[in-house]
């Protein structure tokens, strides 16, 4: 049986496959298996083309590439990672945006210099009101059209700076992604999400704001724009929302809730600012604040009541004419309400309790075991 070792070994170059040559050794003749026994390194068979590709013995060099994994903007999106932001316009996406960074370099150490804001969906007047504000800081802004860059201009950067091993700690916030890509095209979605995965893993770290869809799917939830490409290849997607009833005619909230999730990010964010008509650009962003999440927790609440408002009416409705048992008063409503007994089962567990300020109602357990409901009295303060 021929075999073959390293000392050997005829090389000849037999194909081109992908960016090199692949080198296929030719085995001589009256080859000893004992003297590859002997050998002091593996041997693998000539044509085990997955060894020209291992990485295996690199890690010390690569570790040297990487970026150290830490908070980039705030708790929604980390260094060394492939983020988007997904929201309706005029939600306040490149305000937040603007806000982290700065907060980045303030509070996060991060070298602005080193910080690449894109501004790709602005007019003329916006985009030197934001790079005064970001110039303040170092922060370097681009926008097509100017200093000879233009959307194209990004992907064939990118693409040199991953040749070149020089995307380590450089940090890229495009907005917004329709620029460089159409939303809409699986191959173009494909391409690009490739295009930034490789710069993440020589170290860049990319975010992107998007567009979400004009119609919010069956339950009630903002859906992303485009094909599912982008939000598959890019490591963390968050969709930001308002929260409605929340604030006043002043103020704006929004929540940031994470649909995919790599690392130590949070599942939700939310922040506050101003929409005070005779503020300007910057007075908005320095009346940025983050809201705390108990609070934010006790918003979703009350929203969840005003959204039920009908329901549990009908329910307390129903208790005053003597319908107290569950499964009465789940007949009974869905009967007047249209709706099906489980989803009125759901609501009376809801709010169900002796907490005032959050629950409508509790029971008492009577002849077997049966619990009769009775309205608890309005807390002071609790919405109706």
């Amino acid at each position: 049986m021929t075999t073959f070792n390293k000392d050997n070994l005829r090389e000849s170059v037999v194909q081109t496959y992908g960016p090199k040559a692949i080198v296929i050794p030719t085995v001589a003749r009256g080859t000893d298996i004992a003297d590859t026994a002997r050998s002091s390194e593996p041997m693998h068979h000539p044509y085990n083309l997955l060894q020209n590709y291992t990485l295996t013995g690199t890690a010390s060099e690569l570790e040297r590439v990487i970026e150290e994994q830490r908070p980039f903007l705030g708790k929604v999106s980390l260094s060394g990672q492939a983020t988007v932001w997904y929201a309706k316009p005029n939600t306040g996406k490149t305000l937040l945006a603007m806000h982290l960074m700065i907060e980045a370099v303030t509070k996060g150490g991060i070298d602005p210099s080193q910080i690449y804001y894109i501004a790709a969906d602005d007019s003329a007047h916006g985009l030197v009101e934001k790079l005064h504000i970001m110039e303040e800081y170092g922060i370097n802004v681009l926008s097509p059209g100017h200093a000879g860059f233009e959307t194209k201009t990004l992907a064939q950067v990118l693409k040199a700076m991953i040749h070149h091993d020089a995307a380590a700690g450089i940090y890229v916030v495009a907005d917004t992604l329709k620029k460089f890509m159409s939303l809409m095209d699986k191959n173009e979605g494909r391409a690009f999400g490739e295009l930034i995965r490789q710069f993440t893993m020589k170290g860049g770290t990319f975010v992107a704001l998007a567009h979400t869809n004009k119609q919010r799917s069956s339950d009630g939830k903002l859906v992303y724009a485009g094909t599912s490409d982008i939000m598959e290849d890019f490591d963390c997607a968050y969709v930001i929302d308002e929260l409605a009833g929340v604030g006043d005619t002043q103020q704006r909230v929004v929540e940031f809730e994470c649909t995919k999730r790599r690392g130590n990010v949070a599942q939700t964010a939310a922040y506050s600012f101003t929409l005070d008509a005779e503020a300007t650009y910057a007075g908005m962003l320095s009346s940025v604040d983050e809201v705390d999440p108990a609070a934010v927790d006790a918003f979703h609440k009350q929203a969840a009541i005003r959204t039920d408002a009908t329901i549990i009416t009908a329910i307390e409705t129903a208790i005053a004419e003597g319908i107290n048992t569950k499964m009465e008063l789940a007949r009974t409503v869905g009967t007047r309400e249209g709706l099906g007994r489980q989803s009125v089962v759901k609501l009376i567990e809801r709010y169900t309790g002796q907490d005032r300020a959050v629950h409508r109602w509790d029971f008492t357990v009577g002849e077997r075991g049966k619990k009769v409901f009775v309205v608890l009295p309005t807390a002071e303060g609790a919405v109706d």
